[in-house]
């Protein structure tokens, strides 16, 4: 449930998101943020925080 989702959650392990999930994922960044996302930065996403702090990155 969404409501269990937190910036703890692990991407791969709580959330199953595969390879292709992660692919998507990155694409949506760039698109929604206007924000490349290089390989070596989505390699070090591990959790919902991880994806947030590069969000806010400037």
């Amino acid at each position: 449930p969404l409501d269990e989702i937190t910036a703890e959650s692990k991407l791969r392990e709580d959330l199953s998101a595969d390879s292709l999930d992660l692919i998507d994922l990155a694409m949506t960044l760039e698109d929604e943020f206007r924000k490349e996302v290089p390989d070596e930065a989505l390699e070090k996403m591990k959790t919902v925080g991880d994806v947030v702090a590069f969000i806010e990155e400037e």
